[in-house]
């Protein structure tokens, strides 16, 4: 067990722990050990020992998508020569494959919002009989052939190739120290600008999670759907603030890929609302 470290300036420790049984006076004990001190690439991991293949996996669910984002990275990196560009074109791409769940997705949620009186006058009614009002809810959703949770489709098929990213961004020595352009320097790190000392602590100031922040807000506030509910209007305000906390100290590859997609969605959205305006003022 390592108990001390006595180094100046070391920036990487690592521990580790081993059981061994009482040893009387006198009485000695050997264990080797086999160490590999390089990228988590799986083929040379499973050079050094078998059973360290699974060293490099995230899960076997994640990993395939892993590995086909970080072969689509590499790919267009090749003709644009910038990690930070190659991603903005995979996640325009992304975008692009996802638009025909996304405009199934506003679609749906337009078809809720045509619903919205029926459904208050159905809360007004059954208020005092929650198990009725939830029945005939359901029975509305079904003649309408709306689904209340299809807006949030788009964005659970996204979550595998986000995890996928961030697993590529942290893993990944062809993203290592990867730069991007004006002030973000590494996309595998959080893009700090400056350290703010407060109170005794140092807190670093990172540009492009208030950028997620405020992008996440207007997405939102451009695609929802006013139902009345308190509770929808509580989270438009306090998710993009939850994301913040989450987002960081994330690395910064992964924040601009989700902030690229919220522009993409705002940009969208604003071209559907402006086809509506058009379609009503005819």
């Amino acid at each position: 067990e390592m108990i001390h470290d006595n180094r100046e300036n070391s920036l990487n420790r690592t521990g580790i722990i081993i059981k061994t049984p009482a040893l009387k006076a006198g009485e000695t004990i050997t264990k080797s050990f086999k160490a590999y001190l390089g990228e988590k690439d799986k083929t040379k991991l499973l050079g050094v020992d078998k059973s360290l293949g699974d060293a490099s996996d995230v899960s076997k669910w994640i990993e395939p998508i892993r590995w086909f984002v970080l072969w689509t990275l590499l790919g267009i990196n090749k003709v644009v020569n910038n990690i930070g560009w190659a991603l903005v074109i995979f996640s325009l791409l992304t975008k692009i494959v996802f638009m025909p769940l996304t405009i199934k997705s506003n679609q749906s949620m337009k078809r809720m919002q045509q619903l919205t009186p029926k459904l208050n006058e159905l809360k007004a009614k059954y208020k005092d009989k929650p198990d009725i009002m939830q029945k005939e809810m359901m029975s509305l959703y079904k003649e309408h052939k709306v689904n209340p949770l299809g807006g949030c489709f788009p964005l659970l098929l996204q979550m595998p190739f986000f995890f996928a990213l961030y697993s590529a961004l942290i893993n990944s020595i062809d993203l290592w120290h990867a730069p991007f352009i004006f002030w973000i320097k590494d996309l595998s790190m959080p893009d700090t600008v400056m350290n703010i000392p407060l109170f005794g602590t140092i807190y670093n100031l990172n540009i492009l999670p208030l950028l997620m922040t405020a992008t996440t807000f207007l997405q939102q506030k451009l695609s929802s759907v006013d139902t009345g509910s308190q509770q929808q209007k509580m989270m438009l305000y306090t998710m993009p603030l939850i994301f913040i906390f989450i987002f960081w100290n994330m690395p910064s590859g992964l924040v601009l890929y989700w902030t690229l997609q919220n522009v993409f969605q705002i940009l969208h959205q604003l071209i559907i609302n402006k086809r509506s305006e058009v379609k009503e003022a005819q």
